[in-house]
């Protein structure tokens, strides 16, 4: 009787035994290793806290965070990684300005304010998009031709020219700037790259390269030479008295209703690489025109914000 019962409680203890290993081998949760949190040790020895981690996984593809722990500790890269338009490519460089300054390092950057102005020259790709941006990184293509037409002689007395694109909403913004008492005139407009050569020149042979650098761009350059630039003077005036006259403000308060901006604005050389330029307007459209006029911004920084930029 013994024997029987020592014989049930053996298989009864063998199914008990079989009927484990069945549920082990089934149950994937149980079985299922979970891998080491390598990346995220490795990036909190490098000294990023936790919270910092999630940021660095959200914005950064794996191949960027490996580049990433080869990499000493930055302080502010988070900061980087939450800045618009951050480019990984561009870290070096991001962290090389850091060292002389500490705001805006991603978006000066990203205007190229790290290299000098003409050091390095991209030819732009979207020449006739009205929001082209063109200064002393990126140029036009050779002997480029915008679409162009005499402006209204009603406010146009020299009879040049300027790119068709604007030409309804120049008008709309000359009519309503008349209707408020303005004087405005066009002193100049569209410039062939030939004119823009000579005048570059000219002003080189007087002022020297450093100085008409500020004031004149080089051909290729020079926004004139799209068609989408116009400089203002006010009725019996030269055009660079513009300023000091109430044409002024008004074009400053009102243009972006129509497309424009003031391109070169007070205190924004470090951007631009002119001076104050009151009366040079740049037709951009009216949407990218308003978020420039709301924000007090250049077209670079609005470029450098809210444009895609190539990395």
């Amino acid at each position: 009787m013994k024997k029987i019962l020592l014989t049930i409680f053996i298989i009864i203890l063998l199914i008990l035994i079989i009927g484990m290993i069945f549920f082990l081998l089934n149950d994937k949760e149980k079985l299922q290793i979970k891998p080491k949190p390598v990346i995220l040790d490795l990036l909190i020895k490098l000294g990023y806290q936790q919270d910092d981690v999630l940021i660095i996984k959200e914005k950064l593809n794996d191949e960027e965070i490996k580049t990433l722990l080869t990499l000493p500790y930055d302080e502010n890269l988070i900061g980087y990684l939450t800045t618009p338009n951050f480019c990984f490519n561009k870290l070096e460089r991001y962290q090389n300005y850091a060292k002389n300054y500490e705001k805006n390092i991603v978006l000066m950057v990203n205007m190229n304010r790290d290299i000098e102005f003409y050091e390095i020259i991209k030819e732009v790709n979207n020449p006739n998009d009205i929001d082209a941006l063109i200064n002393k990184y990126n140029r036009l293509p050779k002997a480029y031709q915008p679409k162009v037409s005499v402006i209204n002689l009603k406010y146009n007395p020299s009879g040049v020219k300027a790119a068709d694109i604007i030409m309804n909403d120049f008008e709309q913004m000359m009519e309503a700037s008349l209707k408020d008492g303005m004087k405005i005139q066009v002193s100049s407009a569209f410039r062939t790259q030939s004119i823009q050569s000579t005048l570059y020149n000219g002003y080189v042979k007087v002022y020297g390269v450093e100085r008409a650098d500020i004031g004149s761009a080089r051909p290729r350059h020079s926004e004139h030479e799209t068609g989408l630039a116009i400089d203002l003077k006010r009725q019996g005036e030269k055009y660079s008295t513009f300023g000091l006259n109430p044409e002024y403000q008004w074009i400053l308060n009102n243009s972006y209703k129509y497309g424009f901006i003031v391109r070169y604005p007070e205190e924004k050389t470090d951007i631009t690489g002119y001076k104050f330029e009151p009366w040079h307007i740049r037709y951009v459209g009216k949407n990218a025109a308003k978020v420039i006029w709301q924000e007090k911004i250049t077209l670079e920084e609005y470029y450098a914000k809210y444009k895609e930029l190539e990395c």
